[in-house]
């Protein structure tokens, strides 16, 4: 797996991909419909008596500090609403589907207890800052990392290299998919998320939770969400990383970077954690390890936070940053060039657009000219190439890359309003290797393109090894020739 390859053509297929369990996906189904049935959400739940009864069991506890006793799943719809009980019943359900799962390297355990506390902790986090999605932030808090188990289900040989690399905790989970898939599970739990048919209020803030400041998007919801998941992540990070001043300081470094977190009260927010952790583990059949307690954790945590000095903190997390900057830098290098020429600004920002979400470096010219005069200096791994131009149209252009040694392997979509079959026989008599027509569909943009990406990196790998291969036999003969020179000095 390539950076250049679609999350969805790895996964979408595998037989092993996580699904929610048939009661949820009835849930939302039931909530997905225009006029939604509060007595048929009740209906469903009551058809699985045991779920039923420990959604009940949690809100009758003093996680929510009800003044009465709730005694049916529509009672607790009526009073707590919809969102609360379905995210609830989802939460349930997910766990006992996935909960006791056998692996022998991975703790299956261990990451629905973190995933648990950054529920708790998004949950407690949203009712201090974002109140009107409280309710849901539990269920998104649990999901949030579901696509570390899709890619340990789909590829477990491979995923036993990531869970190596993070062991010496010098990279996170996402770090090393990244260089071990060259994808990541936010991308895989935003791909779940959107196929579980999950509103953009999860598959935004899922797909972006541990960098939030990467998301593209103008809607101030889904923003404050990315950034409390994000938040609520790093809570949770603190129950299995050997550095514990690290996430102390990013958790202090992000409340203090984000206006909407300004006014929260980080030893009192690990304190709600702690408690609720207490109230909460039992109800999903979670038992506190004695060699190290949650518990005892997360008060360890809120102690060296409250000893640490500003400086120490802000140092840390400056450092941390700083290695991350590097990191985006070097990977930004190593993106893919793709070279858009079009005689009209317009297209290239469109094109541009379309082709954002993926990690492209992306550069526009406005002429042929300007684009065969730029080739040395720009060395793109794709040309997107427009016809209909002054001076030099792009079936000239496309012909003088091909005939070029050094530019014909440069793959050429000749992109234009011209769709007649002969325009088309033009393009490929000039060597073009792909053909779109305007309009253009996004779709098919980015499948092609991620296609001659593939062939161009398969072509320079091998350019590379012939490379490498006549720089070996050319050693070879220089020590041929040594050998030789000392055999005739010794007949000397």
């Amino acid at each position: 797996m390539n950076s250049s390859q679609n999350i969805e053509e790895i996964i979408q297929d595998h037989k092993d991909l996580p699904t929610l369990p048939g009661i949820a996906m009835r849930i939302l189904d039931a909530v997905g419909k225009k006029q939604t049935n509060l007595k048929e959400i009740a209906d469903i739940l009551s058809t699985d008596p045991p779920l039923s009864a420990k959604v009940l069991k949690l809100i009758n506890s003093s996680f929510y500090g009800l003044p009465t006793k709730i005694t049916s799943v529509q009672s607790a719809i009526n009073l707590l609403g919809l969102n609360a009980v379905k995210n609830l019943a989802l939460s349930f359900s997910l766990l006992d589907d996935y909960k006791n799962k056998d692996n022998e390297y991975f703790d299956y355990t261990m990451f629905w207890k973190n995933s648990l506390v950054s529920a708790i902790a998004s949950k407690t986090i949203s009712q201090k800052t974002f109140p009107d999605f409280a309710e849901s932030a539990f269920f998104l808090g649990l999901l949030h990392n579901i696509g570390i188990l899709a890619l340990l289900q789909c590829f477990p040989d491979k995923y036993r290299l990531v869970l190596d690399k993070i062991k010496d905790g010098h990279c996170t989970y996402h770090e090393a998919e990244d260089d071990i898939f060259g994808s990541n599970h936010m991308d895989v739990g935003r791909y779940l998320a959107k196929s579980w048919r999950l509103p953009e209020t999860f598959i935004a803030p899922i797909g972006h939770h541990h960098h939030p400041d990467k998301l593209k998007t103008n809607k101030s919801d889904i923003k404050k969400l990315t950034q409390i998941l994000h938040l609520s992540s790093l809570f949770g990070d603190l129950f299995h990383h050997p550095d514990k001043r690290l996430y102390l300081g990013q958790v202090e470094w992000h409340t203090k970077e984000h206006r909407q977190f300004e006014t929260l009260q980080i030893d009192e927010i690990i304190t709600q954690i702690h408690e609720q952790t207490m109230h909460v583990f039992p109800f999903f059949e979670f038992k506190f390890g004695s060699e190290q307690n949650y518990l005892e954790v997360i008060e360890k945590a809120r102690k060296e936070l409250i000893n640490l000095s500003a400086d120490t903190i802000y140092q840390s997390v400056k450092e941390e940053r700083k290695l991350e900057l590097q990191k985006e830098q070097e990977n930004l290098l190593k993106a893919p060039k793709i070279l858009i020429v079009d005689d009209e600004e317009r297209n290239i920002r469109l094109l541009k657009a379309m082709l954002l979400s993926e990690e492209y470096q992306l550069i526009g010219v406005l002429s042929g000219k300007e684009a065969l005069d730029s080739l040395d200096e720009i060395n793109p791994d794709l040309i997107l190439l427009d016809v209909m131009m002054p001076e030099i149209d792009g079936f000239e252009v496309c012909s003088l890359i091909k005939q070029d040694e050094k530019t014909r392997a440069i793959p050429v979509i000749i992109v234009t309003a011209l769709n007649e079959k002969e325009h088309r026989i033009k393009a490929l008599e000039a060597g073009a290797d792909d053909f779109l027509n305007k309009p253009v569909d996004r779709t098919e943009l980015m499948i092609r393109v991620k296609s001659l990406l593939r062939i161009k990196a398969y072509h320079d790998e091998l350019i590379d090894s012939f490379k490498e291969i006549a720089k070996k036999n050319s050693k070879l003969k220089e020590l041929e020739r040594t050998k030789e020179e000392l055999i005739q000095m010794k007949k000397q």
